[in-house]
């Protein structure tokens, strides 16, 4: 598989929030990113990769009080509106249009403001637990109105305050930057610190070429490079460079990816077997029915055998390194997809635990 995680599940420990965010925001992902540390756990919804305001997620509490700091309500109006959502089992939100507590436009910068605020502190937790949940989309009633990921991120990482997260993740002053343009680049509006700090990079590669040369001092060129980092703008790894260029798959290559991945599911299927029978098949089979729909066509041919593993039609399986490159990251993708639904529907049948012991042993799987 690619060398990203199969399944965006993991700890902000390895990945920190901003990272996170931009693995979703590249791949487009759509469904409800969860957080948990503690007795703190967030879900943030997403759609196509952007974030979602979504009025039934948003802590009626913490809005309430976000407004009564600013002072555009009463403690008075504050009771009534939530007596009234309590009374028509609606959302705090609700209440205040029905209230006419706000003017309706103010009211929705308000709640845009606050749910940008919200996610601030994410980006200062060092550790915490993270599990994407991409089973079900959104439905349009639910969404208030999108959020671009990748502001979010900017923002985010301009505000940190626990330096530590940036120390541990910024490459040694031994280690080469390089420059990517990824193909969103031109959505990312960078502040003139910012656009130094790039320029610099282009023209001095070095860690240390860049901490000794800035004139912004060292601290904040590093949360600079850390933001760029986050932005998927600049990279300290060779690898990453090159697979921006990189070639077509060979057949050998496509061959070995499939037996890894039909190595992982037969896992699945003999670990989720153990647990629940010959009830396992019906399990997987429906996960994958269901998730067959949001597959590429070139992924329409495969089907699930009774180990578990998926097989395709022995045509398209000698033809797979005929596929284009955006075709071959397509097919990819939706292994990937596969994957993620299977530990999802453990997640599901299973529990928490199970899942996280699935998790941890499919890591040891393959490349």
């Amino acid at each position: 598989m690619n060398r990203e995680k199969i399944w965006l599940h993991g700890d902000l420990s390895e990945s920190p929030f901003a990272s996170l965010l931009c693995r979703i925001r590249k791949s487009r992902r759509t469904g409800c990113l969860q957080v948990k540390t503690g007795k703190m756990e967030k879900k943030i919804e997403f759609e196509n990769g952007d974030i979602c305001a979504v009025p039934d997620l948003i802590n009626k509490n913490k809005f309430a009080k976000f407004l009564l700091e600013i002072k555009l309500i009463s403690s008075s109006l504050d009771e009534k509106c939530k007596k009234h959502a309590k009374k028509n089992n609606s959302t705090y939100i609700q209440a205040l249009h029905e209230q006419d507590a706000l003017p309706m436009e103010k009211l929705w910068k308000l709640i845009y403001s606050f749910a940008i605020e919200d996610l601030f502190p994410l980006f200062d937790i060092a550790k915490a637990e993270y599990f994407f949940n991409s089973d079900y989309p959104l439905e349009a009633e639910q969404i208030f109105f999108s959020i671009p990921t990748l502001s979010i991120i900017s923002e985010g990482v301009r505000q940190m305050q626990n330096f530590d997260i940036i120390e541990a993740k910024i490459p040694k002053v031994n280690k080469m930057l390089y420059l990517l343009t990824p193909d969103y680049m031109e959505q990312i509006k960078l502040n003139p610190p910012e656009k130094y700090i790039s320029h610099l990079i282009e023209s001095r590669k070095k860690m240390e070429d860049i901490l000794d040369k800035s004139r912004l001092g060292k601290s904040i060129t590093k949360k600079i490079v850390f933001l760029l980092i986050s932005l998927g703008l600049v990279s300290s790894s060779e690898k990453t460079l090159k697979n921006l260029y990189v070639n077509k798959l060979s057949q050998a290559k496509i061959h070995k990816i499939q037996e890894v991945f039909n190595l992982k599911c037969s896992y699945i299927y003999k670990y989720i077997s153990k647990e629940i029978g010959p009830a396992a098949f019906n399990v997987l089979e429906k996960c994958f029915k269901d998730t067959k729909s949001h597959l590429s066509p070139y992924s329409q041919d495969i089907s699930l055998n009774n180990e578990g593993k998926f097989e395709l039609q022995s045509a398209l399986k000698t033809n797979r390194s005929q596929l284009e490159k955006d075709s071959q990251q397509l097919f990819l993708k939706d292994l990937n997809e596969i994957l993620a639904a299977e530990i999802l529907a453990v997640k599901k049948s299973l529990g928490n635990e199970h899942e996280s012991v699935l998790v941890k042993n499919l890591e040891k799987i393959g490349i």
